[in-house]
């Protein structure tokens, strides 16, 4: 696998296969649901209907990158990828939690994030990392509809959304 001290220098970006499998790494934004749930899903959950692709969805409700991490979710999830598969990364949205999960949005977060990439790249695998959803604290109502009304204290997407900028293969507008 290469050298994350050395990523992303060097790296090159990883052509897509021509029936490539998709694996998902998230959270509950991402996790199954049984039916009697419904109508709450999530996003993963409808995928491979929408795709026609194999879609092997590994999200856990509740994680965290770090948590992910400790339950030995992403090596599992880097067990399943193959050379030219999709390799969703969906998180964010539980790391500023003041418990077990916690990562610090601003350090332990790009860490995380880093070793999803780097076990993703040393695969052949194509990482996507997708922008979290910013968790509010409050529901929406005539009186909170500013962006900044009930963010969750560290969410700010902003200075994540700079570092995907950054470090990406392919770069997103900002």
């Amino acid at each position: 696998a290469p050298d994350p001290a050395t990523w992303p220098d060097g790296c090159t970006p990883t052509p897509v296969a021509e029936d490539p499998r998709i694996v998902v790494a998230s959270d509950s934004t991402a996790s199954e649901y049984e039916p009697d749930r419904a109508p709450r899903t999530g996003w993963a959950q409808r995928l491979a209907a929408h795709t026609g692709r194999d879609v092997r969805n590994l999200a856990i409700s509740g994680t965290s990158t770090r948590s992910f991490i400790e339950l030995g979710a992403l090596d599992r999830a880097l067990d399943l990828l193959r050379p030219g598969d999709l390799f969703l990364i969906g998180f964010g949205h539980n790391d500023p939690k003041p418990d077990d999960r916690f990562s610090d949005v601003f350090t332990q977060y790009e860490t995380n994030l880093r070793r999803y990439l780097v076990g993703a790249r040393g695969r052949g695998a194509l990482p996507v990392l997708l922008t979290p959803i910013d968790p509010r604290l409050e529901p929406l109502s005539a009186d909170n509809l500013s962006p900044e009304d009930g963010r969750m204290t560290g969410a700010d997407p902003i200075p994540l959304r700079q570092w995907l900028h950054d470090h990406a293969t392919v770069r997103p507008a900002l």
